[in-house]
């Protein structure tokens, strides 16, 4: 059966980077041979009439008995009315409008964002411009979904203009729509920190645009301009838009050879490195205004103008390819950087945390008809007859779904939030006693719990779906798996958290294997690892400024960014590093699993015991001894404290050996047992732990 492929345009307007892309998109599909149709929304179309439409030709189509794939944005739902049995569906976040409107404070559409978040749920592909537009749905929709990435393509366009920087040397290039969410305002504010750069703007000119501009700001048409001449002029390409998935315009400054200045949450960042993309702080102004003028005094050409096409044109069609095989894969030219990720995840949980506090402005008697036409039901059993009647409250409403009506059906829609505090091993507030659930007893084997802040669910979502996905290591999914949240002051004393722990408790949290901390105070850490026998406490620091965690009482560190390491003193018994937030499932399962019981559990030489010792080594009973030393046969120590035994113990040791247990657990420290101070840090912490030794002379 030969396939159909149908790029959907609901904009449908030249100035849209939507209708750019799916422009683009068809013509380098078409390259390829594949059989590929374009939909859009004609001018006088309202999106309903469109919707209708595209269903109609959809199921024309589909009685000529072709398989038919259907790619459309998420914005508008356009394929809502497109029944489940007509085509496959594959969703490309371009940047919903209701993302659009909450970024900027505004309301948005519930019904129409009721639709999207229902194609996401029945789409068989989901794919984006960018990690940055995968987070930003996430955050938006409140949901987790696996989605394919890959850039935007691009077409070639004839650059017959030579850059000359001897006639513009000052010329700063802003192109898009004169609106809120583009970042004009900073434009405004960056011509006026800047003076002496000369501002182009091209833009559609209507009565948006403020009629006091700054002087050195010049307006262009953007109905009648030819890009090559635009690009051609431009010393430094600008976007300071609030929020973009990608931009059509970074991919044309780039093909030009121009370079770009963009705040480092926007889908920009990731198709192309410094300098071509100059990635900028949120909302740092100073810091941008700076780089533009930077730009402007070290003006240059970016010479790989067309490698940067054929790359981005490589990585859509490889990526595209590996989406519609069903394969969830990253192939952006560039990884989106933590600052960015902060950004997106905390900005738009600020913003969707501003609208449920906006007052609600229309009138109480035009929602009570709404919801009475929507459910007449459900307007009766909440009306004052209906309670007397029935006895039953606006209060008794299910917290595990929401259910909202989409047409003749009701959809079920999964509530994150409440459905994962019905399961908490334990929610530890600021005050009263901290309790926790007792894990089933069904599992036999390892047991976790994993604690995060409530700020921080969003990351905490993404790392147990990474979890989910080891099925051949079941101890980090549920039921072994526990999950806690916490809310506690970092300056509460590490006693009173231990007075609000009672015995029964601690013999609750004593069944627990490992206990994953996400960014927690230390002195929570050291509260919960003290109140049990076993555990082993696994801290995730993945914001530098957080308080550096207790090495006594942290068994092991991951830490997110190199950079971050470098940063972190070495006296920890095992430190993990990752690159990006996507690996911490695997260096979880890391720690878990050289934390597990070894068996057999052998001991191996760490200093000395050449092979000629082996069946010394193999002798040792690891139940009773898990290290052996072998020291000088002068050694007489002579201490006031502990500390100064495990110096001169520390000095006088010939020969060391370790279970690999014990290896694994304070590996950090064992790799580099020569260096100065280390052994007696190693004896200091191992000693704390309980490790038994076998000392020989």
């Amino acid at each position: 059966m030969d396939t159909l492929y149908i790029l959907v345009d609901p904009i449908g307007r030249f100035d849209s980077g939507i209708s750019t892309y799916t422009s683009n998109a068809a013509e380098i599909l078409r390259a390829r041979k594949n059989d590929v149709m374009v939909l859009s929304k004609i001018k006088c179309e309202d999106l309903n009439t469109f919707r209708q439409r595209l269903a109609l030709e959809i199921t024309l189509l589909k009685k000529q008995g072709r398989r038919i794939i259907v790619e459309a944005p998420e914005t508008g739902a356009v394929t809502a009315n497109i029944p489940n049995n007509n085509a496959y569906l594959h969703i490309r976040l371009h940047c919903s409008k209701n993302l659009g409107a909450l970024v900027q404070g505004e309301f948005f559409c519930q019904k129409v964002f009721e639709l999207e978040k229902k194609e996401l749920i029945r789409a068989q592909h989901i794919s984006a411009p960018s990690m940055s537009a995968i987070l930003a749905s996430r955050q938006l929709f409140g949901m987790t979904f696996l989605a394919s990435c890959y850039p935007n393509p691009a077409l070639p366009f004839n650059f017959k203009y030579s850059r000359n920087f001897k006639n513009n040397l000052n010329n700063v290039l802003f192109v898009g729509r004169w609106h809120a969410l583009k970042g004009v305002h900073w434009l405004v504010e960056f011509a006026k920190k800047i003076p002496r750069a000369q501002f182009t703007v091209v833009t559609i000119l209507d009565n948006t645009i403020p009629k006091k501009l700054p002087k050195n700001i010049s307006l262009l048409d953007g109905a009648h301009w030819d890009k090559a001449a635009i690009y051609a002029k431009a010393n430094v390409v600008i976007i300071p838009s609030i929020y973009e998935t990608a931009s059509m315009v970074g991919i044309e400054a780039l093909q030009a050879g121009v370079p770009i200045i963009a705040w480092a949450h926007l889908g920009i960042c990731e198709y192309a490195p410094s300098p071509k993309v100059q990635a900028i702080d949120p909302w740092d102004v100073d810091a941008y205004a700076a780089a533009i003028s930077h730009a402007l005094s070290h003006p240059y050409n970016l010479p790989e103008g067309i490698g940067i096409l054929k790359i981005l044109n490589d990585c859509y069609l490889s990526g595209h390819e590996a989406a519609l095989s069903g394969k969830f894969s990253n192939h952006m030219p560039e990884s989106l950087k933590n600052i960015a990720f902060n950004t997106i995840h905390s900005f738009i949980k600020q913003k969707k945390r501003a609208q449920m506090e906006l007052p609600n402005t229309q009138p109480r008697w035009k929602r009570k008809l709404k919801k009475m036409l929507r459910d007449p039901v459900l307007f009766f059993k909440d009306s004052k007859v209906g309670k007397l009647v029935t006895g039953s409250s606006t209060k008794q409403v299910s917290i595990n779904t929401t259910s909202t009506q989409l047409g003749s059906s009701t959809v079920e829609l999964e509530h994150p939030v409440t459905a994962k505090k019905e399961m908490l091993f334990s929610n530890i507030g600021k005050f009263g006693v901290i309790k926790f659930q007792k894990p089933p007893e069904a599992p036999v084997g390892l047991i976790t719990a994993f604690f995060y802040s409530e700020e921080r669910e969003f990351e905490a979502t993404l790392i147990k779906n990474g979890l989910n996905n080891f099925t051949d290591f079941r101890y980090v999914r549920p039921p072994f798996l526990q999950t806690g949240i916490f809310s506690v002051n970092h300056s509460e004393h590490v006693s009173d958290l231990l007075d609000r722990i009672y015995k029964k408790e601690k013999e609750t949290i004593s069944l627990i294997d490992h206990i994953i901390f996400l960014d927690a105070p230390p002195n929570l850490v050291k509260a919960l690892r003290c109140s049990g026998t076993r555990q082993r406490a696994i801290v995730i620091l993945t914001d530098i400024n957080s308080i550096s965690p207790d090495p006594w009482h942290t068994d092991v560190l991951i830490i997110v960014d190199e950079a971050k390491r470098k940063s972190i003193e070495n006296n920890f018994r095992r430190i993990i590093t990752v690159n990006n937030f996507s690996d911490l499932p695997n260096a979880i399962r890391r720690a878990i699993m050289e934390g597990s019981p070894k068996s057999p559990d052998a001991l191996l030489p760490i200093i000395g015991f050449d092979y000629l010792c082996r069946d010394e080594l193999l002798s040792i009973d690891v139940r009773y001894h898990q290290a052996l030393i072998r020291v000088k046969n002068s050694f007489s120590p002579k201490f006031n404290n502990m500390f100064e035994l495990y110096d001169q113990l520390g000095d006088a040791t010939t020969e060391l050996a370790v279970s690999e247990s014990i290896y694994l657990r304070y590996r950090s420290l064992l790799d580099r047992i020569r260096d100065p101070g280390v052994m007696s840090l190693f004896l200091s912490f191992s000693i704390f732990d309980g490790v038994i030794f076998d000392v020989r002379s």
